[in-house]
């Protein structure tokens, strides 16, 4: 507990910290969070584990680490959850900026729906430098309570400059629809799987993807 806020040191799951991100990317480094039960705003400076832009790099290349800062706010109004991010990643001499806001409303028991829009100040790829991400939720999966679990349906609009996550390879210049689930099967062990028809942006070819991968969090 620092001046009011709450600081921690470690490698935290991009996808746990902004406003509901579509990727998977680690980032290791200090996190101040400040605010109330329903407005949060955590300033984050790190090193991820990938560089950026990725469609640049090698995405095998385990000894490049970019530079990220954030800051994030999140809150409630109501039933309807929000979220708005600025990030900055600095990598092999560039620099860019990338703008996120997420809206999310419950619309049945259970059920919630959410969109997200993305923008992105790196260079025009051809295919548009902001993207959209829509997103139907059963349940919510916790991480930290054994059994928890959701059911999703995701639709995902991604020219590659505005994808910065472990995905990249995936959602980078396609648009993506995905069905998925994740289970806990005790704390801070849990599934994630889903299945998903996509189709490039650019060229129109179709393509399909599949993913398992098992998490766990120490």
């Amino acid at each position: 507990y620092v001046a009011g806020g709450d600081m921690t040191i470690g490698r935290f799951l991009l996808s746990e910290l902004s406003p509901k991100s579509v990727g998977d990317t680690w980032i290791s480094g200090i996190i101040y969070e400040f605010g109330s039960k329903n407005y949060r705003t955590s300033l984050l400076v790190g090193r991820s584990r990938v560089g950026f832009p990725q469609w640049k790099n090698n995405f095998n290349n385990t000894e490049d680490s970019a530079l990220y800062r954030s800051i994030l706010t999140t809150g409630k109004i109501g039933t309807v959850g929000y979220g708005v991010a600025l990030r900055n990643i600095a990598d092999k001499g560039e620099s860019v900026h990338m703008y996120e806001t997420h809206i999310d409303t419950p619309i049945a028991r259970n059920l919630n729906l959410g969109w997200n829009h993305f923008y992105s100040s790196a260079e025009n790829t051809k295919t548009g430098q902001s993207g959209e991400m829509y997103k139907l939720n059963y349940k919510k999966c916790d991480h930290a309570v054994k059994g928890s679990f959701d059911i999703y349906a995701t639709y995902f609009h991604m020219p590659k400059s505005v994808v910065f996550d472990g995905e990249s390879p995936s959602l980078a210049d396609k648009n993506t629809f995905r069905v998925g689930t994740d289970y806990t099967f005790a704390k801070n062990i849990w599934l994630q799987a889903y299945y998903g028809w996509n189709r490039n942006i650019a060229t129109d070819v179709p393509g399909q993807e599949m993913r398992f991968k098992l998490n766990f969090v120490l």
